[in-house]
């Protein structure tokens, strides 16, 4: 069993070994020779050579070191404001320039905008509207002209009107003479005959006539009874009803404002867990064997005792007095009571426990009144008499005007006219009189009388218009112009080339170099060094740093 464990550490440590020239040399007790090993029985640890430091796999030996060299590629990255294009596998990096182009127009136009124009120029022509005469002998003292005509407008002297076309009238009223019939006075542009009647006189619905000129009203009501002092209404009698608070006893202890007792327990006997309770000996007891009828025995060895202890039931506590501190049987538990309640004498329990109501009913004679204000207690019953003045009123169709009853009977008059004529207009019934003159005949205002009756002269500006199809007349130039447009000539700087509406030249530019981070730039790639110390065996079967 010895000789495999020592087997295996052999192993082990032959795998992290160094081997140097001559093939063979002693490593904690396991004998390297090329690739074969074996265990040396005879290994003295007094005569064990020292140990030669080693570098992980992957790792070479610099110095004290052991070192590994992590290399990839460098990465090509274009720099800002460049764009990157690609030939094959090969980045190149390009930036685009722009130039405003140049717009050039031929010989005899001229840039407007975005477009040449040759502008061609001619006079206008004058021209009156439909209607108007030009005249005048020079181009500036040119005008257009119209004559218009109107008839006379006749005139009537002062305080005349007009009447048709040839008459002028002078019109005069009078106020008509009233005739009313025999009876009737005349009243407002009406005859009017006034009759008169006595008033008539009733009391209202439910009243009678008094002995006062008044109007009598009698009612009687039954008396109700009712409880001044408090209560509810029973027949003739109150029954008032008074509650009291009921009586809160604890039927035990009470400390704290909480009522309880106690619950008794005895105590019960524990023993550790190996032993066992022996009831013939009173104590606890372990043993080598125990028989079939319970008792302890020994089989070659001796039996423990220990004293049994006494523990409380879940719940319960030591009876210990907590003022004198003795202690007492058994075992206590405070246990919760409920309070006991009760009502005073002469008052009934309604309810139970604390939502017990203590009620007490007494009884009174009921007082007796008159259900409404101005009502008199006879008996039983109530009395009321209502006094009201007698209505009067006048017939039907009169009216009363304070003192009497009266009634207007209307007639319409008749009217007779002294002079002129009786007409009916807004004003009602007038006498008309009419004079007739012949009017004087005027021109309107700006008009001048000539052979054929009223004309005055309008004058306009001469207006102007090209003679040929395609021009535009400009009042500010008074000339027409028209323009022949052709598109410009685009020409971009040198090395630019059009693309839109933009000159655009490409450069390229060579791709910056970068490496990850922490690579260092070594020649044409990204080089990163990893050190870690170097590792050395152990008489243990370790190695520096590794655990085997």
């Amino acid at each position: 069993m010895m000789r495999l464990a020592v087997l295996s550490v052999a192993l082990l440590v032959s795998r992290v070994a160094c081997q140097d020239d001559l093939g063979a040399k002693i490593i904690g007790g396991v004998i390297h020779e090329g690739e074969h090993e074996h265990y040396d029985k005879h290994h003295d640890k007094d005569k064990h050579e020292p140990p030669e430091p080693f570098c992980p796999k992957g790792y070479h030996m610099e110095g004290k070191d052991c070192v590994k060299y992590h290399i990839v590629p460098v990465k090509p990255q274009c720099p800002p404001g460049s764009y990157p294009e690609y030939e094959g596998k090969e980045l190149t990096c390009s930036v685009t320039e722009y130039h405003k182009p140049e717009y050039i127009c031929p010989k005899g136009y001229e840039m407007k905008g975005l477009t040449c124009v040759s502008p061609d120029y001619q006079d206008p022509e004058p021209y009156c509207l439909p209607g108007y005469e030009m005249v005048g002998g020079d181009k500036k003292d040119w005008t257009c002209t119209k004559t218009y005509h109107s008839e006379p407008i006749p005139v009537c002297p002062d305080h005349y009107t007009p009447k048709g076309k040839d008459s002028c009238v002078h019109t005069e009223t009078y106020p008509p003479t009233h005739v009313c019939p025999k009876g009737y006075e005349y009243e407002k542009g009406k005859c009017v005959q006034y009759h008169y009647a006595d008033y008539e006189y009733s009391c209202p619905k439910g009243y009678e006539p008094g002995d006062k000129d008044d109007c009598v009203y009698h009612d009687t009501i039954h008396a109700i009874y009712w409880c001044p002092h408090g209560g509810h209404l029973e027949k003739e009698h109150c029954i008032k009803k008074t509650t009291a608070p009921p009586h809160k006893e604890c039927p035990a202890i009470e400390e704290y404002g909480k009522c309880y007792d106690y619950d008794h327990a005895e105590k019960e006997l524990r023993c550790p867990k190996h032993m066992e309770y022996d009831e013939k000996t009173g104590l606890c007891t372990v043993c080598d064997h125990k028989g079939h009828g319970g008792e302890f025995f020994t089989k070659g060895g001796e039996c423990s005792y220990e004293d049994p202890t006494y523990v409380c039931p879940p719940g319960y506590y030591k009876n210990i007095d907590s003022k004198t501190g003795t202690k007492g049987e058994g075992c206590l538990k405070k246990v919760p009571v409920e309070y006991e309640y009760s009502c005073p004498k002469g008052y009934e329990e309604v309810g139970h426990k604390h939502l017990l109501t203590c009620i007490k009913h007494e009884s009174y004679p009921a007082d007796i009144k008159c259900p409404k204000h101005g009502y008199e207690l006879d008996g039983k019953e109530c009395h009321m008499t209502v006094h009201k003045k007698m209505r009067y009123y006048c017939p039907e169709s009169y009216k009363d005007n304070g003192k009497e009853c009266v009634k207007p009977v209307y007639e319409y008059p008749d009217y007779v006219c002294d002079k002129g004529e009786l007409e009916k207009g807004i004003m009602g019934h007038l006498c008309y009189t009419y004079d007739y003159l012949p009017p004087d005949y005027h021109c309107p205002k700006g008009y001048e009388e000539g052979d054929k009756g009223c004309y005055k002269h309008g004058e306009m500006d001469v207006k102007y218009k090209c003679p040929h199809h395609g021009y535009t007349y400009y009042v500010k130039d008074h000339t027409c112009v028209s323009y022949d447009t052709v598109p410009p000539t685009v020409a971009c700087p040198k090395g630019y080339h059009l693309k839109g509406a933009k000159c655009v030249q490409t450069n390229y530019v060579p791709p910056d170099y970068h490496c990850p981070k922490g690579y260092e730039m070594h020649k044409d790639e990204c080089k990163m060094t990893e050190v870690v110390p170097v590792y050395v065996p152990t008489e243990k079967g370790h190695k520096k740093g590794w655990e085997l």
